[in-house]
């Protein structure tokens, strides 16, 4: 039994999760999560709260799947040489892959297995150059088949050049159906939409944000929904399609 105390186990057991055990607040100080939080995060996904027993758990449909593989692998788009660790069988001399991309188009390839005779653990190289994207990867290494999905993405999303170290911009978010005008229906439009962003754009925000709006009706983009046009006083609207 791991100490519940144990930072190191605690935070090495949270990064497979997708739990981050320290965050940067707007003014830029690094806070760190503590324990008792990040063991109740790990504990909402079912999982037990000593560190150690949870890692076997999340060990445990692993070790059972084919190949030892789970059902999605995350590779880095920056990785010059993308890898895959697998589980071979014993007397495996061949893998045979297929990875069929996103857009179609398909690659293919064997690779020579490691010496054979036992179960042992392999680190498979992947075809370099794979797009961004959701892809198929098909293995089969003797008469073991598994199945497994690829997702090519950068390490960290599209930052501006000015944005770029410390700099720091603001904005805000305000949805058309909570702006209200002496001249609306009741409900913003986007001429509602344009003064907030002039107004906020002299204070110094560098955006607005809002939900996306169109024209058309959610249920059906045949319909015109006019209400998010600015409408004079007196003027009737008609709109054909």
């Amino acid at each position: 039994m791991t100490d519940i105390n144990d930072r190191a186990a605690i935070v090495e057991l949270a990064g497979p999760l997708g739990i981050a055990a320290h965050y940067t607040d707007a003014f830029g100080h690094r806070h760190e999560v503590s324990n008792e939080t990040l063991l109740a995060l790990i504990g909402a996904f079912g999982l037990s709260s000593d560190p150690a027993a949870a890692r076997n758990e999340l060990a445990e449909p692993q070790s059972s799947a084919p190949l030892g593989l789970g059902p999605v692998h995350l590779v880095h788009a920056e990785a010059t040489h993308p890898e895959l660790a697998l589980r071979l069988p014993a007397w495996c001399r061949e893998i045979v892959w297929a990875c069929r991309l996103e857009n179609g188009e398909e690659r293919s390839g064997r690779l020579v297995a490691p010496s054979a005779g036992t179960e042992r653990r392999f680190t498979m190289p992947l075809p370099t150059g794979l797009p961004l994207g959701y892809h198929q990867l098909d293995l089969k290494a003797a008469d073991v088949s598994a199945r497994l999905t690829l997702i090519v993405a950068p390490a960290c999303c599209y930052l501006p050049k000015d944005l770029a170290g410390e700099a720091r911009s603001w904005g805000l978010t305000c949805q058309l159906y909570g702006l209200r005008s002496t001249r609306n229906w009741g409900m913003g439009d986007f001429t509602d939409l344009a003064r907030v962003a002039g107004a906020a754009g002299s204070c110094g925000a560098a955006r607005v944000e809002s939900i996306p709006s169109t024209r058309c009706s959610p249920p059906s983009r045949c319909i015109a929904v006019p209400i998010l046009l600015r409408a004079a006083s007196g003027s009737i609207i008609s709109i054909s399609m």
